[in-house]
């Protein structure tokens, strides 16, 4: 997901594009740890890009529930980069 969201900016030409689909991921986001049925996959997904970005977003205590319902590595690594 990293690399299509890479490409996707690299043909972005225009700013108000690029606003709307970051505001868009950030929605998509916030739905995800707002739903405790969320799956695996998707929480970790979320905390991957994040990671791998290297963007701490303001509402990572959110991901914790979903650290202790799964017992995801991923999740506690992006948890604890957040953290510091």
């Amino acid at each position: 997901m990293k690399s299509l969201i890479k490409w996707y900016f690299r043909k972005i030409k225009h700013f108000g594009q690029k606003r709307r689909l970051i505001s868009l991921l950030v929605r998509f986001e916030q739905e995800i740890l707002n739903n405790p049925s969320s799956s695996e996959a998707l929480v970790e997904l979320l905390a991957e890009n994040n990671f791998y970005s290297e963007i701490k977003r303001p509402y990572y205590q959110k991901l914790m529930y979903f650290e202790e319902k799964y017992h995801s590595e991923m999740i506690k690594r992006y948890i604890d980069f957040c953290s510091k």
